[in-house]
């Protein structure tokens, strides 16, 4: 009669297994099915492997992962609608004396079209807004800041020009004020959107831009940094605990850098076109080797881009070898990204940057 080989339902045969695979498995009996399973396991089998070895460190000293262990506290998804929030009076916001200025109406109505040529739009949630309060823009600006602006849009048509010289790369109308309170507003109610489990994400397509804006001084087309007053919000209503503000504008964001530089809370990762300090807004604090102070030690990256001709490969490395390591150690409670365009191929200054 043939030697037959049978192994019953529910066992394994341990012909061919090392002394490890079936202490692994005795183990994995012993354990049994429970919550806890995967963490008694791994103590087990710690300590059997510590023993083998002969080594006299302690059994939690041997560093064992188990890629399935969060998948014991796993929560059923349930996939929300994507939202979206802005208004057209931004676009009344623009510049008087130069029709060519490069920050312009045109590049709202830009992504419109194409949200509605993808046939986006109709599959969005439109989310309505409200203005922030004084106290919201006081999170980030000084109470001067935000009554200059409101004092600027009031003038007269004729002094705009030498307001506008004051600053770095600004211009003013009769609906500036108005156009960057619809911004910040737009910011806030998405972020209050999303952490309240409204929708999933979304985006709030909204202008003028914010990163720039300082606490005390309106720069680069920015005069309220709407992510930051965003961030803001989200932590002083107890919305999140941890966020991950990501930057992907060509130009670093040196004011939302400074706002949160020196928190724990806010993790700040940009990446930017840099060349040595030799592009705008020259800033020192623009290099890598800027990550923050006190609290906030470790939690601003910068990736200041250098040489010429990158593509797509180039940004697909930082974010895959960076910024998603980096963001899954953080673990973020939001995350907001500060979305600028003008890293995109069809930019005047990506054109100069290829």
């Amino acid at each position: 009669m043939e030697n037959e080989s049978k192994v019953d339902e529910g066992e394994e045969s341990t012909e061919g297994a090392s002394e490890l695979d079936m202490e692994k498995r005795r183990m994995e009996s012993e354990c049994g099915p429970s919550t806890s399973r995967s963490k008694r396991y791994r103590s087990k089998l710690s300590e059997f492997i510590s023993s083998n070895r002969g080594q006299q460190q302690p059994a939690e000293d041997v560093i064992l992962v188990d890629v399935y262990e969060k998948a014991e506290d796993a929560q059923y998804l349930i996939r929300k609608p994507t939202g979206i929030v802005f208004d057209d009076l931004t676009s009344l916001h623009r510049c008087e004396w130069d029709p060519n200025y490069i920050e312009h109406p045109g590049r709202f109505q830009a992504i419109m079209d194409r949200l509605k040529v993808a046939d986006v739009l109709d599959r969005c949630k439109r989310l309505s807004y409200t203005f922030p309060s004084n106290e919201d823009l006081l999170e980030v600006h000084t109470q001067e800041m935000i009554d200059k602006l409101r004092a600027i849009s009031l003038s007269k048509e004729e002094e705009w020009e030498d307001q506008a010289a004051c600053y770095d790369s600004v211009y003013f109308n009769e609906s500036t004020f108005t156009s960057s309170m619809i911004a910040a507003g737009c910011a806030i109610s998405l972020v209050d959107a999303v952490c309240n489990g409204e929708v999933q994400n979304g985006m709030a397509i909204v202008r003028p831009p914010g990163h720039h804006a300082m606490s005390d001084n309106f720069c680069g087309f920015c005069n309220f940094n709407n992510v930051a007053i965003a961030a803001k919000y989200a932590l002083g209503k107890k919305l999140a605990n941890k966020i991950l503000i990501v930057d992907i504008d060509v130009h670093h964001g040196q004011a939302t850098q400074q706002t949160f530089y020196n928190s724990n809370n806010v993790l700040y990762f940009s990446i930017h076109r840099y060349e040595h300090g030799a592009f705008w807004p020259n800033l020192r604090e623009s290099n890598f080797d800027y990550i923050g102070e006190g609290a906030g030690k470790g939690y601003n990256i910068n990736f200041p881009l250098n040489a010429h001709g990158l593509d797509d490969s180039s940004y697909m490395a930082i974010v895959l070898q960076i910024l998603l390591p980096v963001a899954y150690e953080f673990n973020p409670d939001l995350i907001i990204v500060s979305a600028g365009y003008d890293a995109c191929l069809g930019c005047p200054e990506v054109i100069t940057f290829l």
